[in-house]
């Protein structure tokens, strides 16, 4: 029996190329992880950079279409706005054709409804009245005038007028029950501020627009009784100070009103008022009622009483 013995010279070549290929995969790895070739480095970075372009793009492509569709919008809301005041003004003028030939009597209609037994006065004579008061306003509409709305907007404008004109006449009448001096500058302040009480009488439903309306009257006549209560008080106070100082330190009048005493007693006096107005405030529920003048002069007579201690006048009998 012959026995086939492998070829020794082949053996040797195989374990070489073996060898070889083992040596050209340690040669790619380090510590078992694939190395990358310098090659393929650029690759990696091209596609990179292609990425980050390709996000760039689309974001500046989001951000001008944004822009774009945005100063698109302003463009029309502008020419809307535009459209709108001409139509107001086409409205105020007899002569031009009218845009809404409804509006005006459907909202004078509406108006005499909503204000019977508020309100007496002619609706009909407070049209331009209105109608000013809207062009100056039309402005901040986005929505391009319709009948219907240019119906809305009028009657509110005309409420708004009336019953101005009714708060007005009742809190000269209240003022005067209570001894207030009818002062158009103080009953414009107290107007002021019930600025959003007032706009909102035009938004309140008919059956509760005659209680608000007092409640209304009622809060601005307490703060003006208050405001006086206040000024008579604080000058009482000052005054007898000042004189005080003036026979005592010898001083004229105008010197004894620059005193830094009397400065520094003001700023306390209106702290004090303000402690009590704050107090009177929350026990009232958060509205400011009538603060007697008792009140106020009971509060400045003990912060004055140190001052007045100091130059010999006894602050209890005042």
């Amino acid at each position: 029996m012959q026995v086939q013995l492998r070829n020794v010279s082949d053996s040797s070549q195989n374990l070489e190329n073996v060898q070889a290929t083992e040596n050209k995969q340690k040669a790619n790895t380090q510590d078992g992880q694939p190395r990358v070739g310098k090659g393929a480095i650029p690759r990696i970075m091209a596609a990179l950079n292609s990425a980050v372009n390709f996000v760039s793009s689309t974001l500046q492509e989001y951000k001008t279409a944004i822009l774009t569709t945005t100063q698109s919008t302003s463009v029309q809301q502008n020419e809307i706005r535009l459209q709108n005041r001409d139509l107001i003004s086409q409205m105020l003028d007899p002569n031009q054709p009218q845009p809404f030939p409804n509006a005006i009597d459907n909202a004078t209609k509406q108006t005499i409804k909503d204000l019977a037994g508020i309100s007496h006065k002619e609706v009909g004579s407070i049209t331009s009245t209105a109608l000013n008061n809207l062009s100056m306003s039309i402005t901040k509409l986005e929505t391009k005038l319709t009948d219907d709305i240019m119906t809305s907007l009028l009657t509110t404008e005309m409420k708004n007028i009336l019953l101005k004109d009714v708060v007005v006449q009742n809190l000269k009448n209240e003022l005067g029950t209570r001894g207030v001096p009818n002062d158009e500058g103080a009953m414009a302040t107290l107007l002021m501020t019930k600025q959003y009480e007032m706009g909102a009488l035009a938004r309140t439903p008919n059956e509760n627009l005659q209680k608000t309306i007092e409640n209304l009257v009622t809060s601005m006549s307490d703060n003006a009784v208050t405001q006086r209560n206040y000024t008579q008080a604080k000058n009482e106070i000052q005054n007898t100070y000042i004189e005080a100082i003036m026979v005592n330190k010898d001083m004229t009048k105008q010197e004894a009103s620059q005193l830094p005493e009397l400065k520094e007693l003001k700023l306390k006096l209106d702290q004090a008022a303000l402690e009590l107005e704050e107090t009177y405030t929350t026990k009232n529920g958060g509205q400011l009622p009538e603060i007697s003048l008792q009140d106020y002069r009971e509060i400045f007579q003990g912060v004055a009483a140190p001052y007045l201690n100091n130059i010999g006048i006894n602050a209890t009998i005042l």
